[in-house]
């Protein structure tokens, strides 16, 4: 199976928006009351500009995206390093099982260690 990892762009923004909605359901089936998602017009405004809230990356299959990790840093004065915090992620039901969820997090601990830091959480 052919699955590229990559950074998220805006242009991603629709497929997220969709993706985190799933991500919201699946939730709820759960038994999360409160479970919100991203929309793609939340994802424009507080993941791009100056100031990005958070960034993230995409997996793609064939061009289509099935899954994403959304990240923000840190920074933990106990161990004086850098942190990567995940906040959001989400694979299809479909292609679960197959490492996306797991290629997602070793791009992510990559730019951990690219910015610095030693945690990862």
């Amino acid at each position: 199976m052919n699955i590229s990892i990559r950074t998220a762009t805006s242009e991603d923004a629709i497929a997220i928006g969709e993706l985190s909605r799933e991500f919201s359901d699946y939730l709820r089936s759960l038994g999360d009351t409160e479970t919100e998602w991203i929309s793609s017009e939340v994802y424009l405004r507080d993941g791009f500009g100056p100031n990005p809230a958070f960034l993230g990356l995409v997996a793609e299959r064939e061009g289509k995206i099935i899954g994403y990790l959304l990240y923000h840093q840190g920074y933990d004065t106990d161990y004086l390093t850098r942190i990567l915090y995940i906040i959001d992620l989400y694979v299809q039901a479909p292609w679960r099982r197959h490492g996306i969820g797991c290629k997602l997090i070793e791009e992510a601990a990559v730019i951990c260690r690219r910015i610095g830091g030693s945690q990862l959480f």
